[in-house]
């Protein structure tokens, strides 16, 4: 079985270029460039895990983790700062 990533980062090119490595490895990969894009996703597609950034315009990736939390616990959250 193919593990699922979601990338959350407002950075595009950053997001896109690790997207290609991690697809590279035979993984399935969204990409979201804001968090409230990546709740969308999340509620659609379950991915088991999400990399997010810590800061982002808007909705950051505490927040982010807080709600994925408490609608999904099963989902892992790994959090980057720059």
């Amino acid at each position: 079985m193919q593990m699922s990533v979601l990338l959350v980062d407002d950075e595009e090119e950053f997001v896109t270029t690790l997207a290609e490595r991690l697809e590279l490895r035979e993984m399935a990969v969204s990409v979201a460039t804001s968090a409230e894009k990546a709740i969308r996703i999340v509620d659609a597609e379950r991915p088991q895990v999400v990399v997010a950034d810590v800061k982002m315009p808007g909705m950051g990736g505490l927040d982010l983790l807080r709600v994925i939390k408490a609608s999904y616990p099963g989902i892992q959250v790994i959090l980057l700062t720059g």
